[in-house]
This record gives structure tokens, C-alpha cells and sequence, in this order.
């Protein structure tokens, strides 16, 4: 409750005065700072913002030129499953995918042909088309400036695992029985904290990993309000909690280490200790205005991929990570591509979380997954 915790903060305030500990008096005067910009944030974008979409209880199909309407529970999820699995295969068209290399490389099952094109090393076939081989050369160029072969193992340290936990939103939805909740509660003893640390860690390390982390639920929601045909719904991925962290802690903080070390990131990335997105949106206007003004040819253009998510070869991802990671990265690298290709997909609608998946051993997924 609100109201609740607006006095429990005050009497840690109170108390931490009345100690004279000013460590803690600025903990808490954070964290109730805090509290009121979420709070004023959340007001503003509730009433600027239009209503969010409701779960999805019908679906529309186009069937031999025909708009189809779904309003059963079976037909609805059927005409999900349908549609969104033939997306986790399009990445097959890479022309990798139809190369001398696919067998090769798939689940980096040649190691010193994977290492050989990190190191600039492996003789690019002719076969290969130009797009292809320039991408590989450059992931060749990439490796060789990050590669180190210094033989660092990577170790989630309790302090690591605290870290991400207790900043995450404690109703973020997860694809498991075990939310995120969970973990943000278990950051609070120390003894499980290890425990789970050093969990991630054996994964990281054995490339084995839990069977639960090939389960998940994928959400349909509407990009417009009321079109319910199928290829125009949006598709949310939701992972084990568990499995994003170790997504994020391998793929994400470990990679961009290896990144920003490498030089390849420029300083404006990521956002900046006192800086909040009006300074960027201001900083806009202001460049549009000066062009305008100095009557410069400017453009300012938006670059995302198209339907990335579900486009990503798994040959060049796991190409670039191995360049990124250097040689401890086979084992989380064979982790992710295992759970991603054999992922079991169930369906949350309006009526529930369904029954039957779509996937599962017999398939060879692609992508990553939105929201992953």
C-alpha cells in the first residue's frame, strides 16, 4: 500500500536522524525521491497516454484471400502458433545458412574453424557472397582487437547478482513459476545470494543449463487498437527470470566490457549520471533549429531494424559474441543457442495460458525473441 510505505520510509528517516547516520538519512531521502517521480511519471503517462490493449481474446487469419475471425479459445491460440512460428525460421535465408559453413558453425560445433575467422585466420570461401564475407571479415577485424586469450573465466559475484535484482520492477512478468519477486527477495539473505551466483556461474562455465530455461510464454498484443489479424499483433517473448540474467550478465555486461575496452563504443551511448531525457529531446530541437536557422540540410531518422528480433542468424550472432567474449565464451554461447532453438513457446491469451507450444527439440528456431 501507498500510504503504508510513505510511513515506513518516514520512520526510517526519523531514525536515521535521530542516529545521526547520514549514510542511511541519504539512502532514504533517495529512495523516497525516488518513489514520487515514479509516482508523478506514472500520473502523467496515465493521462496522456492512451488506454493500454486488452488481452487478446479473438484473431483474424488471411485464408485463401479471406479474412478468418477466431473467438474460441483453440482457434485463437492455433492461429498464434501458426502464424509466429514460421517467424523463428526466416532467418534460414541467410545465404550462410546455405553455405559450405552452416554445418560447420552451427552450435559452433568446429571450434578452430569459429576461433579461425575471430582471428582473421580462416580462407573466406569465393562461394560466399560479398555480404557475407565482408560481414565475417569484420567480425575477423573485431576479434582480432578484442581477443586476448588470457584464459579469464567469467564468475557471478554475489554483489553482481544483488546488483541487477534490485533494480529490476518487481512486476516485470516472466515466462516461470519463479518471478522476479522471488529473486528480489532473495537478495535479502546472503546465503541464497551465493547460492544462485554461483548457479549462473556453473552454467556460465559447464554449458549446461537448466531444462526450465526452454520453456516460454509469448504474449500477442495489438500495435492498433481493435486490428486483431495476426500479422499485425505485436509478439512479447517472456524467458525464465533466471535466463535474463544470465542473458544480460553474459551477452550484456561481460560483451559491452569487451565493447567499450575495444573502443568501439562512442561516448555519447547510455545515458548519463544527472542527465534525463528532456536534455536529449531539448538537444534535438535545438540542432533542427540551427539547421533550420543556418538553412543546413539536416535529417534526423530513426534506424531500427525491421523486425529484428526474429531475423537474427544464429551463425553470425554466435560469431560476434565468440569475437566479443574471446575463448571462455563457447560454453554460455552453445547455453543460449540450445535454449533458443529448442524453445517450447506457449500462448498467453485472454483465456489463459495455453495448453500446447509450438517448438521444442524437433525444431531450429532463430531470432532472439522481443523483449529479450
Amino acid at each position: 500500500m501507498p500510504g503504508l510505505q510513505k510511513t515506513h520510509l518516514r520512520d526510517k528517516l526519523v531514525n536515521a536522524k535521530a542516529k545521526g547516520d547520514k549514510k542511511a538519512e541519504r539512502a532514504v531521502k533517495q529512495k523516497i525521491e525516488g518513489e514520487h517521480c515514479r509516482r508523478m511519471w506514472y500520473l502523467i503517462t496515465r493521462t496522456t497516454k492512451g488506454p493500454r490493449s486488452p488481452a487478446v481474446l479473438k484473431t483474424q487469419r488471411i485464408i485463401d484471400g479471406k479474412r478468418v475471425q477466431f473467438e474460441d479459445e483453440e482457434g485463437v491460440v492455433d492461429s498464434i502458433q501458426r502464424e509466429t512460428e514460421v517467424r523463428f525460421v526466416l532467418a534460414h535465408s541467410a545465404p550462410i545458412s546455405k553455405s559450405y559453413l552452416a554445418e560447420k558453425l552451427r552450435y559452433l560445433s568446429d571450434e578452430r574453424i569459429a576461433m579461425d575467422i575471430i582471428l582473421q585466420k580462416y580462407e573466406i570461401p569465393d562461394t560466399l557472397n560479398e555480404a557475407t564475407s565482408l560481414i565475417l571479415r569484420e567480425i575477423g577485424k573485431m576479434g582480432m582487437k578484442i581477443v586476448t586469450g588470457d584464459g579469464h573465466q567469467l564468475t557471478v559475484t554475489p554483489s553482481d547478482f544483488k546488483k541487477f535484482w534490485r533494480r529490476v520492477q518487481e512486476y516485470t512478468s516472466s515466462g516461470g513459476k519463479l518471478h522476479y519477486s522471488h529473486y528480489k527477495a532473495a537478495t535479502h539473505s546472503d546465503m541464497i545470494t551465493r547460492v544462485l551466483a554461483k548457479q549462473i556461474t556453473v552454467v556460465i562455465r559447464s554449458g549446461v543449463h537448466p531444462d526450465r530455461w526452454t520453456v516460454a510464454v509469448q504474449c500477442m498484443l495489438e500495435k492498433i487498437a481493435g486490428v486483431i489479424l495476426v500479422e499485425k499483433l505485436r509478439s512479447i517473448q517472456l524467458y525464465e527470470a533466471d535466463f535474463n540474467f544470465f542473458n544480460q550478465f553474459v551477452f550484456g555486461k561481460e560483451a559491452m566490457k569487451a565493447l567499450a575496452a575495444g573502443g568501439f563504443l562512442p561516448e555519447e551511448h547510455f545515458s548519463q549520471k544527472e542527465s534525463m531525457a528532456e536534455d536529449a529531446k531539448f538537444d534535438k530541437t535545438l540542432t533542427a533549429d540551427l539547421s533550420r536557422q543556418a538553412r543546413q540540410p539536416a535529417t534526423i531518422t530513426s534506424v531500427d531494424a525491421s523486425n529484428c528480433y526474429d531475423r537474427v542468424n544464429h551463425i553470425i550472432m554466435s560469431l560476434i559474441w565468440l569475437a566479443l567474449l574471446g575463448f571462455v565464451g563457447f560454453p554460455p554461447i552453445y547455453v543460449i543457442l540450445c535454449c533458443l532453438q529448442h524453445m517450447k513457446f506457449y500462448q498467453r491469451t485472454g483465456f489463459g495460458d495455453s495448453k500446447t507450444f509450438f517448438g521444442g527439440l524437433k525444431a531450429f528456431f532463430q531470432g532472439l525473441g522481443q523483449g529479450n
